[in-house]
């Protein structure tokens, strides 16, 4: 009865932790994000910091400014190259839309010539179902223009109405950055005097065990997807292609 009882109680506990969880996922994360973000960049940065603070005996208030000034740039400055080239390419494909679309009409007449003599080439049952479906795609890009097209506004739309919460999404990170960098110690003090002592080391060696398995897939990652970029960017580069 008693180790009824415990089942129970646990099952009724890990319930309520799950429910917290999930709520606290579906509600309290989007408020909750910058600070993560910004606890995620000084614990980044802290190595750093002692370092820095060690051979330079810098106050550490500065520190935090300089390391959010750089993390705040960095971040800025990869936007802006990767904005900037996604930018130019779509000025280049606007403006070459036209003759893009002029050659549509040929490219779909050659390709309805190609299957009309694969067509030939079947029996009559297969020739009426491939008639169908050629008749279908081209329904189809027709639906798909205007669809893509609606799809283009209402994504403008939205960016446009999204961009003054984004911008205060920026802004709440860069600050919380600064103060969480400025009294990282004190903060990870507190959070650690909120785990019993009983438990800090099982939370350590978990910590430890799934930080050393996230790393290791992001090294795998990283690596096959170094490779294969390597790989496309010089075969492209050989075929002299646009936009290597």
């Amino acid at each position: 009865m008693e180790q009824k009882k415990r089942f129970i109680i646990q099952a009724a506990y890990y319930a309520v932790a799950a429910a917290a969880m999930y709520l606290l996922l579906r509600y309290a994360l989007p408020w909750l994000l910058p600070f993560l973000l910004a606890l995620a960049v000084a614990a980044a940065v802290e190595p750093l910091l002692r370092f820095v603070r060690e051979k330079m005996h810098l106050k550490r208030a500065f520190l935090a400014a300089v390391a959010t000034l750089l993390v705040v740039g960095l971040t800025v400055a990869a936007a802006a190259w990767l904005l900037g080239a996604l930018w130019r390419q779509v000025n280049d494909l606007l403006r070459r839309a036209p003759q893009l679309l002029a050659m549509l009409p040929q490219m779909l007449e050659q390709l309805r010539g190609r299957l009309e003599e694969y067509r030939v080439t079947l029996p009559l049952s297969a020739q009426q179902a491939v008639n169908e479906a050629v008749t279908a795609v081209g329904g189809m890009l027709g639906d798909a223009a205007v669809k893509l097209s609606a799809a283009l506004l209402e994504g403008v739309t939205k960016f446009v109405g999204h961009l003054p919460g984004a911008l205060l999404f920026c802004a709440t990170v860069v600050m919380a950055t600064f103060f969480t960098i400025s009294s990282y110690p004190q903060l990870r003090a507190f959070l650690l005097r909120q785990v019993p002592e009983e438990k800090r080391a099982a939370a350590k060696a978990l910590k430890e065990g799934a930080l050393g398995a996230v790393l290791k897939w992001l090294k795998a990652q990283i690596i096959l997807i170094t490779v294969t970029f390597l790989q496309l960017l010089a075969g492209l580069l050989l075929l002299r292609r646009e936009y290597a």
